[in-house]
Formats: C-alpha cells, structure tokens, sequence
C-alpha cells in the first residue's frame, strides 16, 4: 500500500504579524514561507510531536539536507534507522517534517515483500508507484524488523534494498537522489543488548547495565551488515509517559483535540469532559499497546454519539470507561 502526501503544494510555518488581524479561530495560521533551516523544521515538529528530541532533531536535518539537494545542493543525504514501539511517533515525525518543507513522501510497508523475480508483490515494484519527477523524495520503509524476522538468515531481501541505500538506478528513477528512513519496532533488541552487556549470560538483571542499542546489536538481530552501513543515522523513539499523554491530549494540533472539538460542534451547548474523564482517558492509553495511536481510538468511540445526535454534554469517568470498556 502507498501513502502519499505530495499532494501538500506549499508547506507553512506561522509568522507574527506586525498589524492588528481579525482572529477566525485560534488555529487559523497567519502569513506563510517555505521552511529551509533545520532549527526552523525543529520548531515546527516541536509543535506537532511530543518529546522524543533525539529523533526530531535527526529527520530535521535529514530532511533539510533533502531540500537542499531539491533546490540544487550538493550536501550528502542521510539515511536514518528509527526504532521503537508501536505509536511513539516515528511515522508522524518523518510525515510532519516532509509536510512542513514540501518534501515528497512515500511510504511502504515492507511486510510481505519478496526478492525481484519470486512469486507475490517484489520490492523492486515500489518505484512503479513514486512518479518519475519525484526524484528527490522522503521514501519511507516501513516493518523493517518484520522483513527481517520473517526471511531469517537467507537475507536476500535485504540484499536487494542495499544498492536503493547506495544510489541505484531503479527502473527511470534515481535511488541517488532519495532519502530512505527505515523503521520498526524491533522486539527484542534491548534482550540483545542486555545480553552483550552482561557476557552473554544474562541470568540476572542488573540496574547499572548500559543497554544502548548499537550496529552490533541491530546485526545480532538480523539486520545485514552491508545494510547497516549505508544507514547515516540511528535513533530510538522512548515510551510515551503518563506526561505525555496529557500533552498529546491537549495539543490543539492532535487528533483528539480536533475529534473533540468536533463533537461539541454538533452540540447547541457546550460539550465539557471533567478532569476525572481524563485521566480515564489516559489510563486507557497506558493499558493498551499502541501508543499514541490509541488516543485516536478513544476519541472516535467517544465521540461517535455525538454525530449521531446524542452524548451528554458533560463527559464524566463513568461514562469514559464504559465507552471504553474498562474495567
């Protein structure tokens, strides 16, 4: 499956103005220009992602040096590895960036794939999918870890993928000219690590050990060395905090917040959620498995009543919870 955001003809960061404005809503956004520096990009997903700094700052400035090399630059591009779980924000920060700088974005799951030449869908046929006048486009490899686990130590997929990373010619398009961000979960690699911590023996877990993931780490896992060395960066989204929850809730740019104000949108009074309800909300979130993602379910089962006609116009706990069906 393609996703594809190209559509986005001119990206925008607010500006101040100077004169008084009429104010249309506290989300309407101002003058525009194009986004060119990595501090300014880093603004922008400061307003869109929550925490995860170590990561911003790398698609940033990947994808600076992308639109340099649109506009003409000569700057080497970086190919980044994000790992980390599900709905911690690797796919929305790599999107937010491209949006914000009008970099071509592509994604593709890389689940099911197989080798050019074998039976099912090969991963030589995505570049039918990227238009020819996109050369300079963010291509975004999704599953990676999946990929790796399901065709164990043969590796030949992911020998295909290495010339993509170096620069092939790929049918008419130039794999020169793209960057490639590969991402995945990656289920146990911190057992990898831990274990080469501690001499491979790992009976007893120790607080002091340093389980930073390294390249030796990610090739144990299964990932090909000559893959790994045409990756320029690697990072690592954290788990999302109770803290972060309650900001992701409350970002005015965020799905909830949007799905919410939706809902008192269908309402002749206003639709208020008691502090209680939230925090309903969020002990959701932190039961479930997807992250951040699962804000997005709780607002759509939530909010559903409301198109429909009915929902109370103050939103309790109780009522959270058995939308929900928590316990």
């Amino acid at each position: 499956m393609l996703y594809s955001l190209r559509d986005n003809k001119r990206p925008t960061v607010a500006l101040k103005r100077k004169t008084k404005i009429r104010k249309k809503s506290a989300l309407s956004l101002p003058e525009t220009r194009q986004i060119m520096t990595a501090s300014e990009l880093m603004n922008d997903l400061n307003m869109k992602v929550r925490g995860q700094r170590d990561v911003k700052e790398a698609v940033a400035v990947a994808i600076q040096r992308q639109f340099h090399r649109m506009n003409g630059g000569k700057k080497p591009k970086l190919n980044t590895l994000i790992r980390g779980r599900t709905g911690t924000g690797k796919t929305h920060t790599i999107q937010c960036a491209c949006e914000a700088s009008g970099i071509p974005y592509y994604q593709f799951p890389l689940t099911g794939k197989s080798e050019a030449g074998l039976v099912g869908e090969n991963l030589v046929d995505i570049f039918q999918q990227i238009p020819a006048e996109d050369t300079h486009a963010a291509v975004h490899l999704d599953e990676l870890d999946k990929l790796v686990r399901v065709y164990g130590s043969a590796q030949d997929v992911q020998v295909e993928l290495i010339p993509w990373l170096s620069g092939a010619q790929v049918y008419d398009r130039r794999t020169h000219d793209m960057v490639f961000f590969l991402t995945g979960s990656f289920d146990g690699l911190e057992e990898i690590a831990e274990a080469r911590q501690m001499g491979g023996i790992g009976f007893h877990r120790q607080p002091e050990v340093d389980t930073r993931i390294t390249e030796e780490d990610l090739i144990e896992f299964g990932v090909h060395e000559q893959l790994i060395g045409r990756i320029a960066q690697i990072e690592a989204t954290e788990p999302l905090t109770r803290l972060d929850y309650v900001k992701i809730m409350g970002n005015p740019y965020g799905e909830f917040a949007r799905t919410f104000r939706a809902a008192k949108g269908t309402k002749e009074r206003a639709v208020k959620m008691t502090e209680a309800a939230k925090n309903a909300v969020i002990d959701y979130c932190e039961e479930s498995s997807f992250g951040a993602r699962s804000l997005e379910k709780a607002a759509a089962k939530l909010f559903r009543s409301y198109e429909l006609g009915r929902g109370p116009d103050l939103i309790r706990r109780g009522y959270v919870r058995d939308v929900l069906g928590m316990e």
